[in-house]
C-alpha cells in the first residue's frame, strides 16, 4: 500500500488515502534535518594558511608576522589553555591499553573499558602519593582520593593527563 508515502520536492504525497502537497515549512524541516544528519557525521580538520612574508618570497620567514597571524587566530591561546588544562586526553580503551601494565591487577576483574580505566587511575594515583609525592593520600571533599593534585581526571569518555612540571 502507499498510505504514509512521503516524496521529496514539491509533488504531491499520500497520507491516509488523500493526496496533499507538500508544504514550505515541510520541506524545510526535511532539508533542515538533512544538512544535521550530515553535519553530525562530519569530522572537520582545518588547515590554517600562514603568510610568511609581506613579499610571499619562499624561504623567508618573518617569525613577528607570523607570531601575529597566530596571535590573531587565536592559534597561541589555544595552545596556552591545552598547556594549562589537560593536554593528554585518552579514550577509557586506549588509556587501559597504553598504561595497564603499570598495575595489571587494577584491570583484571572490570567488567568495562570505563571501569578498568578508574581502577588504573586510582592504582596509579596511589602509587604516586606513595611512591612520587611522599604523603599520604589526599581526600577531597566527598572523601574520594584526590586526582587533582596527581593531575588525572576521568571524564565519561576519556582519561586526562596533565603534566607536573612546568615548561619553560
Amino acid at each position: 500500500s502507499n498510505d504514509g508515502l512521503r516524496s521529496s520536492g514539491g509533488a504531491p504525497r499520500r497520507l491516509a488515502g488523500r493526496a496533499q502537497k507538500t508544504t514550505v515549512g515541510g520541506n524545510f524541516t526535511r532539508q533542515l534535518k538533512k544538512l544535521r544528519d550530515r553535519i553530525d557525521n562530519t569530522h572537520p580538520h582545518y588547515i590554517r594558511c600562514m603568510k610568511p612574508n609581506a613579499e610571499l618570497v619562499p624561504d623567508n620567514f618573518r617569525s613577528t608576522m607570523i607570531i601575529e597571524q597566530l596571535r590573531y587566530a587565536g592559534v597561541l591561546e589555544a595552545i596556552r589553555v591545552s598547556r594549562v588544562g589537560y593536554p593528554q586526553r585518552y579514550p577509557h580503551d586506549q588509556f587501559v591499553r597504553r598504561y595497564g601494565i603499570l598495575n595489571p591487577k587494577a584491570i583484571k576483574n572490570s567488567r568495562s573499558d570505563n571501569d578498568a580505566s578508574s581502577s588504573l587511575v586510582y592504582a596509579i594515583s596511589r602509587t604516586v602519593y606513595e611512591g612520587v609525592l611522599g604523603e599520604d593520600e589526599q581526600k577531597d571533599e566527598h572523601g574520594h582520593l584526590d586526582l587533582h593534585n596527581v593531575g588525572i581526571q576521568v571524564g565519561n569518555s576519556k582519561v586526562f593527563l596533565r603534566s607536573k612540571g612546568k615548561s619553560k
